[in-house]
């Protein structure tokens, strides 16, 4: 959805409306009760609707246990494409991580830590290019392992 809310460059207030509507029913339950008590047990004339960021935070906190995101968060910072790992599995294993997480790495960041999770003969192909998005890294990626094979 945060590329979709780039793109669309929609409010804080739009882009939770747009995910309450894409979630289950429950989760739309749950945070309608739940903003609807903080409110009430803090009122202020200065009160704020909600950012983006702090819905996120919110639901995570509340749908994703502290464990469950530091074991992912672990498996994330120590990935590394193994020796009998094809590029495409390495990549949906790596972009389900970095969604599931929420990482929100500037684009360069996110080129770099993926090219330093390939396997070496790759990194040493690539070290020549300036790739500056994660989709054109991936297609050089592709194409390497398909030249080595």
């Amino acid at each position: 959805m945060e590329e979709y809310f780039l793109v669309h460059d929609f409010s804080n207030q739009e882009n939770i409306t747009f995910a309450l509507f894409k979630a289950t029913p429950h989760v739309k339950d749950w945070w309608e009760t739940y903003y609807e008590q903080k409110h009430e047990s803090e009122p202020s004339l200065f009160s704020a609707a909600p950012t983006w960021n702090f819905f996120q935070d919110t639901i995570k906190e509340h749908y994703y246990p502290v464990k469950s995101y530091e074991d992912k968060y672990i498996k994330y910072t120590m990935l590394q494409q193994g020796k009998d790992q094809d590029v495409l599995e390495f990549t949906n294993i790596f972009q389900t991580l970095w969604t599931k997480l929420g990482i929100k790495d500037i684009k360069r960041h996110l080129v770099l830590k993926y090219c330093g999770c390939l396997q070496k003969y790759i990194q040493d192909e690539m070290d020549f290019l300036d790739i500056s998005s994660f989709g054109t890294t991936y297609r050089y990626a592709i194409k390497i392992e398909q030249k080595f094979k």
